[in-house]
């Protein structure tokens, strides 16, 4: 069976190198993405099985942390509102998106080996290059080797995963220029106070005397409060632009080593040395073919590897 022509697929946002095959897409920086690509293992390397919460301050176990979050902002007297920043922080790590890249590929490798097991499962393969339903059918898109449809599930799963972290820095953004708000409103309530009591009377005239002093008050800081607000507003704005773009080469890093390590033919050797061989020896190519990152107990998971079992005691 030959490899079917892949059709030019639109660019869907951080994978355009892969997705488009005209060679228009912007060259990448390769210096850039490498020096991205150890900040984030350097950064991984440090990283444990916990989250600290940012509402009681306790380390919470990652598979645990998102739903630990309400019911500890309840137990804290807290708004449901204050869970938002560290859940989009939380979703935005490095820890999750490792998760996610790696159950896209559990995913993929269990339906193509079932394919390859039994060929009538095709229809529930996942498909991106055929034009079809019939060439579906047929097994166009299996010399493919679910490389196609691995980009296309990788590149939405990367969106969301920049959309989770831009919305952590735009809570952020927000909750500090709350509490510049709040600070000035708090200068206000203190001046009040310190009127209040110089004009304590309630009399018209004191009543006068308060309003004008409030009044006066109020456009006095006027200005430096408004030109505090868009100072911030500025460096902040910057500062978030420049963080984002940093976990954009990081993401983009990922993305390069995930596409790199997306080889079926490596699976179904390993499926063979599986079923030849043994497990110890399967293990053995399993660690040095699939370096397995920080964060990730192993390169697949439980349900992948009963598949495997199960395909390499099959004989021939």
């Amino acid at each position: 069976m030959e490899i079917p022509e892949i059709p030019n697929i639109p660019a869907q946002g951080f994978l355009n190198n892969f997705l488009q095959g005209d060679g228009e897409a912007e060259e990448i920086n390769e210096q850039a993405v490498a020096q991205a690509r150890d900040a984030m293992l350097r950064q991984a390397r440090q990283q444990v099985d916990t989250e600290i919460c940012l509402i009681c301050n306790q380390d919470i176990v990652r598979t645990e942390f998102l739903d630990h979050l309400e019911p500890c902002a309840q137990q804290n007297g807290k708004d449901v509102k204050e869970t938002h920043i560290p859940k989009y922080r939380f979703l935005s790590t490095n820890y999750m998106l490792d998760q996610k890249m790696f159950a896209i590929r559990d995913e993929l490798e269990i339906e193509f080996l079932e394919v390859l097991w039994d060929k009538e499962t095709v229809h529930k393969m996942h498909c991106v290059l055929c034009k079809t339903y019939n060439e579906h059918l047929n097994g166009d898109c299996v010399p493919n080797l679910q490389k196609q449809a691995f980009l296309q599930k990788m590149d939405q799963m990367l969106n969301l995963h920049m959309c989770y972290y831009e919305t952590h820095l735009e809570l952020k953004k927000e909750r500090e220029i709350e509490q510049i708000r709040q600070a000035h409103e708090n200068e206000f309530e203190k001046m009040k106070k310190e009127v209040d009591q110089r004009f304590p009377s309630d009399n018209v005239i004191a009543e006068q005397n308060r309003q004008a002093e409030y009044r006066d008050f109020r456009e006095r800081v006027a200005e430096p409060n408004a030109k505090e607000l868009q100072e911030y507003m500025a460096h902040a704005n910057e500062e978030y632009r420049r963080q984002y773009e940093f976990k954009k080469r990081q993401v983009e890093a990922v993305a390069r080593r995930e596409a790199g390590l997306m080889d079926l033919n490596k699976v179904i050797e390993y499926r063979k040395i599986l079923r030849d061989q043994g497990w110890e020896a399967a293990e053995e190519f399993d660690k040095s073919t699939f370096p397995t990152p920080q964060n990730v107990p192993d390169a697949r998971n439980e349900e992948t590897r009963k598949w495997l079992g199960a395909i390499g005691r099959r004989q021939d």
